[in-house]
């Protein structure tokens, strides 16, 4: 993976729909939302550099930087 590319992570639980947008394995941008729908219009226009998503966006990606961005969403959640 580039140093540059930016990974979009798409995920949901019973509370939130969140994307994780990481620049190599470094957080950069994250968005919060009630529903996938209301996440992905937050995305606005970073979705058009995003270069691999788990949601359609750039090639499609599977890895560890979704366990990091599960992880985020779990900790947001938490009573």
């Amino acid at each position: 993976m580039k140093r540059e590319t930016r990974i979009g992570i798409l995920l949901s639980n019973d509370k939130f729909s969140c994307i994780c947008v990481f620049r190599g394995h470094f957080l950069e941008h994250f968005v919060l939302g009630k529903d996938v729908q209301e996440a992905l219009s937050r995305l606005g226009r970073l979705k058009e550099e995003i270069n691999a998503s788990n949601f359609g966006v750039g090639v499609e990606y599977k890895g560890e930087l979704e366990e990091v961005c599960k992880m985020i969403l779990d900790k947001l959640t938490e009573k």
